[in-house]
């Protein structure tokens, strides 16, 4: 496996959750965060088959648990959510996929990021360091 094929982009996955390999891969893609009353809310914008309908990735994060100070300050924006180990299941209400983080795994874990990350983000500062790339 190299840098570039550990990660699988969600914009680019097919509509049917087990083909995710989260256990083997780095998953990452578009996500908004919501604070409630009880809880954070990290929601993939991509969906996923399920029955007759589609439903997103979630990751719930209850207050009680130890959370990252900037996850409040990311409420509402746009945001690349990471993750890696973890294997979503159909959440009881069968609103959404779900996936809890197992914090006794080293290897498992997330990450966000404010801001929407794509294979197709250009760092460059020039359109002519682009080398006739059209999406630059």
């Amino acid at each position: 496996m190299t840098y570039e094929t550990a990660f699988t982009f969600l914009g680019g996955a097919t509509d049917h959750i087990d083909s995710l390999n989260a256990r083997d891969r780095i998953i990452f893609g578009a996500a908004t965060v919501v604070e409630r009353d009880y809880c954070f809310l990290i929601e993939s914008r991509k969906k996923f088959q399920h029955g007759t309908g589609k439903l997103p990735l979630r990751l719930v994060s209850t207050k009680r648990n130890v959370v990252p100070a900037y996850l409040s300050e990311m409420t509402g924006q746009r945001a690349t959510l990471f993750w890696h180990g973890v294997a979503p299941e159909l959440a009881d209400k069968g609103n959404a996929f779900r996936f809890e983080v197992d914090s006794r795994s080293a290897y498992a874990g997330i990450a966000l990021r404010v801001g929407e990350l794509a294979p197709w983000t250009v760092t460059m500062t020039t359109k002519a360091s682009c080398d006739g790339d059209s999406r630059c």
